[in-house]
């Protein structure tokens, strides 16, 4: 797994040392949820990607 702790402390520096648990439990919890379905995806799978577009006046 990401050391996120790590990771949020370098992209934020700001976060009080008492509020990175919170901050960073979410993030462990999604990453312990997808990495098992993301190891059995090819490796030449692209990525889904759609863009709504909306006609005028809608």
């Amino acid at each position: 797994m990401k050391d996120w702790k790590a990771i949020a402390k370098a992209g934020a520096p700001e976060i009080p040392a008492g509020e990175m648990d919170r901050v960073v439990a979410p993030l462990e919890a999604l990453e312990e949820t997808f990495r098992p379905l993301v190891k059995d995806l090819p490796m030449d799978l692209e990525p889904a990607f759609a863009l709504g577009v909306e006609e005028e006046g809608q």
